[in-house]
């Protein structure tokens, strides 16, 4: 992977020589074609340009490149007075691929002004009358987690001649969790466009004195797929002439946003709330501590942010559908050859499970996440979900006649000699002794389960024998537990891990060097098949499981690294590193604290 790292640097007054609209040169730090990127502790000061712009893996595979670890970080970064002679950019701005994690940066006055005759306009009312200047811009972002951002603006006059136009915008891409930031003083808090509008979620949101939609999301009516998106826990302060816009539709009222939300079936439809007294303590002097008796204090959201992998072909969080119970959404991002050119990537098979025996009883609330039912319970009789084999090696065809891509040539869950892991987060029922967590298995194949001394266990079936180890530790006790099951073929080895340490277990068999594990059996969760022919049933809940092409060292993280960010990351804590100090998360950016 190709590293690159910008650090603690201190930028003021860049680029106002460079005349081009677009370009490089009047950006004040700037990275592209990083892979493993960070970026943090940078300060910049009136930049004619983003102040921080990161390019995240270059340009896409267009056929030719695969990227299988992206991981960008940008944080803790404060950026004022930026897009001073550049429209159409952020203040801080991450662009392309992901996963990207951009956090606890301030964002204030981008300007994006173009100078044209602004009084001989016949456009008005147009977040983009004459400036666009957005405080945190992702475009063309896959997996991209923005979350306690303080951003702030000037002026919300959309018709004014200089003002800020957005708080925070995509340029089309999916699967992005925009969430527990505080956008100040915008035409618009947060927007969406071009062509792509699925699996997105916006949670836990303070925008205040917005002066134009306080949502305008206008990708094509054709691209918006309702059951993958969610806003939930928002809370809305100002008083712009309608609340906001989805696709060519403006919905003038919250009140007619929530029931178009619910009729069309929504993930989570409510949006949130609005509010008319103050939040915060000053936000005039940029002072967006919460006020006591706030209405954002133990009203957010928890949300989970898991750690970037190596190649991940799989990935579920276990939302329930509104309208299929029976469809769990696929969530993961591998950036192979499918992935030839940003305006076709909502063609690529998503990796969708199909559930059995299951109905929307079967979901309940887990413990990573509690803005939407996201952990499926399972009987341990004869409830599961299956990825077919079948769809795993379908052909497919991008939009448009643009062309297609062969079944053959897909990476997927079906593993070859090749390294990978499982990922779960997961509660047993209480002396639970058998049972199958997810696995892929015919003749040969794989397969995680429980033991029969309730310790987790990664099986290999050859063709010449089976190689499997069990954990030290047994996870039958009804609590919760993160289970990794890590597949070395270098070094022949299995190792499991359980709630963030070592936990191997006897290792019985060994690998066959070379062997494939591929076969034409579909990938199954919640349901493992036995020696003897029978079926063994997993009982109890699924929270999350993932499902990587490659060990944690090919990802180049540690387990202690990842556990440490999904239990006790950034995610968990507000803008200053505060855990939540009431019932629960406040809404926003900054946690309430009563000393404050």
């Amino acid at each position: 992977a190709i590293h690159a790292r910008l650090l603690r640097n201190r930028a003021r007054n860049i680029g106002a020589r460079c005349l081009r609209h677009f370009g490089a040169g009047l950006h004040a730090l700037n990275i592209e074609g990083g892979e493993l990127i960070e970026v943090a502790g940078n300060v910049t000061d009136i930049t004619y340009g983003a102040g921080i712009r990161v390019f995240v893996g270059g340009d896409y595979s267009k056929g030719e490149v695969e990227r299988p670890l992206i991981r960008s970080l940008i944080h803790h970064n404060k950026v004022t007075n930026s897009l001073l002679g550049l429209q159409d950019y952020g203040g801080i701005a991450s662009w392309m691929s992901g996963p990207s994690y951009v956090y606890d940066n301030i964002s204030g006055n981008p300007v994006g002004y173009k100078h044209r005759n602004w009084r001989g306009l016949d456009r008005r009312d147009w977040y983009r009358t004459s400036c666009y200047g957005v405080g945190v811009y992702i475009d063309g972002q896959y997996k991209g987690y923005v979350f306690n951002n303080i951003i702030w603006g000037n002026n919300n006059d959309v018709n004014s001649r200089i003002y800020n136009s957005c708080g925070f915008n995509e340029a089309m891409g999916f699967l992005n969790t925009v969430f527990s930031n505080t956008i100040f003083r915008f035409g618009v808090g947060l927007h969406k466009g071009m062509t792509q509008h699925n699996r997105c979620y916006y949670l836990g949101n303070l925008m205040l004195d917005i002066g134009h939609k306080f949502i305008q999301q206008e990708p094509r009516d054709d691209v918006i797929e309702y059951g993958t998106l969610a806003w939930e826990d928002n809370l809305f302060g100002g008083s712009p002439p309608n609340f906001g816009q989805l696709g060519s539709e403006v919905f003038p009222t919250l009140e007619d946003w929530q029931a178009a939300m619910r009729e069309r079936q929504a993930l989570v439809p409510d949006a949130g709330e609005l509010v008319a007294g103050p939040q915060t303590l000053d936000a005039d002097a940029h002072d967006f501590r919460l006020r006591p008796g706030a209405d954002a204090i133990d009203r957010g959201p928890k949300v989970f942010v898991p750690w970037g992998l190596y190649a991940v072909v799989g990935e579920w969080g276990f939302y329930r559908h509104p309208a299929d119970p029976t469809l769990i959404l696929g969530e993961n991002i591998n950036w192979n050859r499918e992935w030839f050119a940003r305006g076709m990537y909502q063609d690529i098979p998503r990796n969708d499970l199909v559930g059995h025996g299951i109905d929307a009883d079967n979901f309940v609330v887990g413990m990573l996440e509690d803005w939407v039912p996201g952990a499926l319970t399972l009987n341990g009789r004869d409830e599961f979900c299956v990825l077919t084999d079948a769809d795993l090696r379908s052909d497919y065809e991008w939009r448009g006649g643009a062309g297609s891509f062969p079944g053959d040539q897909r990476v997927t869950v079906d593993m070859g000699a090749n390294s990978f892991l499982i990922e779960a987060v997961l509660r047993t029922e209480p002396g639970v002794t058998s049972g199958g967590i997810a696995g892929k298995c015919g003749e040969v194949g794989y397969v995680l389960e429980v033991a029969p001394d309730g310790a987790p266990r990664m099986r290999l079936e050859f063709a010449d024998g089976v190689c499997s180890r069990v954990g030290s530790v047994s996870i039958s006790d009804g609590g919760w537990h993160h289970v990794i099951a890590e597949v070395d073929r270098a070094a022949g080895d299995i190792n499991i891990y359980v709630d963030g340490a070592l936990a191997n277990g006897e290792q019985s068999g060994a690998m066959t060097e070379g062997a494939s594990l591929s076969n034409g059996a579909d990938f199954v969760v919640g349901m493992t098949p036995e020696a003897d022919g029978g079926e063994a049933y997993f009982a109890g809940s699924l929270d999350f499981l993932r499902v990587s092409r490659g060990t944690l060292a090919d990802a180049e993280t540690t387990i202690e690294e990842l556990y440490a960010w999904e239990f006790d990351g950034p995610f968990l804590r507000d803008f200053g590193g505060d855990l939540p100090t009431g019932e629960g998360r406040d809404v926003g950016a900054v946690e309430y604290l009563a000393a404050q």
